[in-house]
């Protein structure tokens, strides 16, 4: 065999392996070290960035969230131009707008706020800069002698600020958040729905509720928190319940709040949440409906008050407005005394009774809600209108003679007659009571008071309106004329409160209508008339003037006007982008009048790129 042969002095096989060996591990070990070193260095880098991108995203939540200290704004000027870092107006303007809200919104009927505390935190720059636009946009519709921009214009600019800064919580609200985003959007929501946008108006509402639930506000609130955190959280919480019974009103809107969930205690008096100190629990809504316990309406401060009959009102719209179901009690005769319409009568009659509501308004402010200067503490009387106001509305739901006529033909049986006359004196005389109420309430000696400050008051005021229209046509002279004069103190309170608020001038269009049209409505008027002929009369007019939602957005345009887009974003378009964001770009979409030649060839290609943030939503 060829080859070299081994000579002396050559290392042994297993040597020569071993020596390999080793080299080839010291090489494998300064590898894998130097892949160690590099990995290392990257994820310090790693580390570096994500440092400094939670440090820049804390700044940007800070920022969007609480805004600048308001000490530091200049206090000279107008407001600075949109989307600059400071562009909320002067530190003594924004005070001013804070004593005109809680001048003239502050209980009525929503109690958002514990006022000394809110205004401290204005003063140190501790509200967020979303709630902040949101007070200057609800202020602004009042006129001042304040340097504070008010009108249409000013309501629209300051409501667009809040929106832009309003960071919605969709993985959650946090602690730190507090409850500042659902008093936010409750006030936008109010500007909204008053400005002809119910529909967006009620799905921001919705969103808020269940921001609300996420957050337990329908619990009692924590026992750390000081006794004025924990009434202030209790009182949004019943606001929100107020505010959805009154959006409910009308078809095809559930309430989102069930009775049965709220278990938070009721709010307490103006004079204990003043104080700051604590005071004696308050019942909770499940024992003042059921009376358990020995709890009593009368123990109710008077938003509790409001609370407790805004219940009630829920079960009249349901029981006037809403689907009627095929329970065992909606088969029954009205007048039976198990029937739906009994219990609602026997809970109207307990209120009627706890709340002294037979004492006149003027003797119990004098009593028991005036100043020591023999003024009228007005956010103590507030509640006490509202309570009454809504007393009446639930009689007026419950027995209007059209829906109430209407509900009797899917009854096989003939109702007494003594009955149906009673259900209509009855409906006449607390509509008559609500529009006298109204003018009892303008005659006080109360700027804030007298202009019966809320846009629900328009409703109300409706309600017993179609009823004043419908007994123009009574047989009876004296009735008919007493309808006229409070159709026509109707129309004037209606036109005093569409200077403040959008949505009641449409309500005036709609009752001048209805009221040229209201003959058609007379033989609901008589007990006598069959129910075959009753079936035949369309009440749509009717249905929609006890709308809310309906009563509050302007009447259905013409097909020209369908074919002619306003300037003005699509309010359900315009709600549903208000939910995103602040980063996403609005896609441009032709019109209806574009022409066809105008249309981009690549359609596809004319819209934004998908933004990263879709797929932060989870949808």
């Amino acid at each position: 065999m060829g080859g070299r042969q081994p000579e002396v002095g050559d290392p042994k096989p297993s040597e020569t392996n071993v020596v390999g060996f080793q080299a080839a591990s010291y090489t494998l070990q300064d590898d894998l070290r130097t892949m160690l070193e590099g990995i290392e260095s990257k994820l310090a880098a790693m580390a570096g960035s994500i440092s400094r991108l939670a440090a820049t995203v804390e700044t940007r939540l800070s920022n969007s969230e609480m805004g600048p200290n308001l000490s530091t704004l200049d206090m000279k000027g107008p407001l600075k131009q949109s989307g600059t870092p400071d562009n909320l107006p002067p530190l003594e303007v924004i005070m001013a707008a804070a004593d005109l809200y809680f001048e003239h919104c502050h209980n009525r009927p929503y109690s958002l706020f514990h006022e000394v505390s809110f205004k401290a935190k204005l003063a140190m720059g501790q509200v967020p800069r979303a709630l902040v636009f949101a007070i200057l946009a609800s202020a602004a519709r009042y006129p001042s002698t304040t340097p504070l921009r008010n009108g249409p214009e000013a309501i629209a600019s300051y409501a667009i600020e809040s929106w832009k800064a309003l960071v919605l919580p969709w993985n959650g609200i946090e602690d730190r958040m507090g409850i500042s985003i659902v008093q936010t959007i409750l006030l936008l929501a109010i500007i909204d729905y008053t400005d002809g946008k119910a529909q967006g108006s009620w799905i921001k509402v919705g969103l808020a509720i269940r921001i609300i639930q996420d957050f337990g506000l329908m619990r009692e609130p924590d026992a750390w928190l000081s006794v004025t955190e924990q009434e202030e959280r209790r009182r949004v919480f019943w606001s929100f319940y107020i505010c959805d019974k009154l959006m409910s009103c009308g078809r095809e809107k559930p309430l989102a709040m069930l009775d049965e969930a709220c278990k938070v205690r009721l709010p307490s008096g103006e004079d204990e949440f003043r104080s700051e100190k604590p005071w004696r629990p308050t019942a909770t809504l499940d024992e003042v409906n059921g009376e358990m316990g020995g709890v009593k309406s009368t123990q109710l401060s008077p938003f509790a008050m409001s609370v407790r009959i805004a219940s009630v009102l829920g079960q009249c719209t349901r029981y006037t407005l809403g689907e009627q179901g095929a329970s065992a009690q909606e088969v029954q005769a009205p007048w039976s005394p198990t029937s739906r319409l009994s219990t609602i009568h026997a809970n109207l009659l307990q209120i009627e009774s706890d709340f002294r509501l037979n004492i006149p308004l003027a003797e119990i402010v004098r009593q028991e809600n005036s100043n020591k200067d023999g003024s009228i503490d007005a956010h103590k009387v507030a509640p006490l209108i509202f309570s009454r106001t809504l007393f009446h509305l639930c009689h007026c739901l419950l027995r209007h003679p059209i829906m109430f006529r209407r509900r009797l033909l899917n009854y096989q049986g003939q109702a007494p007659l003594s009955f149906l006359v009673h259900s209509m004196d009855t409906c006449r005389s607390h509509a008559q009571a609500l529009v006298n109420l109204m003018l009892e309430v303008k005659q006080m000696s109360c700027p804030s008071i007298s202009s019966v400050g809320d846009p629900f008051y328009g409703y109300c005021v409706t309600v017993a309106a179609t009823i004043h229209a419908l007994f123009l046509h009574s047989s009876d002279p004296a009735i008919a004329e007493d309808a006229r004069a409070c159709l026509d103190a109707s129309l004037q309170l209606l036109e005093g409160l569409a200077k403040l608020w959008r949505s009641t001038s449409f309500m005036v269009t709609r009752l001048r209508s209805l009221r040229t049209n209201s003959a058609r409505f007379a033989p609901f008027l008589h007990p006598s008339t069959r129910p075959d002929v009753l079936g035949q009369i369309d009440v749509t007019d009717i249905v929609e003037a006890l709308d809310y939602g309906r009563l509050s957005t302007p009447l259905s345009k013409t097909s020209w006007d369908a074919f002619n887009p306003s300037n003005i974003p699509s309010p359900v378009y315009d709600d549903l982008l208000n939910l995103f964001p602040l980063g996403y770009t609005r896609p441009i979409v032709p019109t209806i009048s574009d022409s066809l030649e105008s249309l981009p060839t690549e359609s596809w290609s004319t819209f934004p790129a998908p933004q990263p943030w879709l797929d932060d939503l989870n949808l």
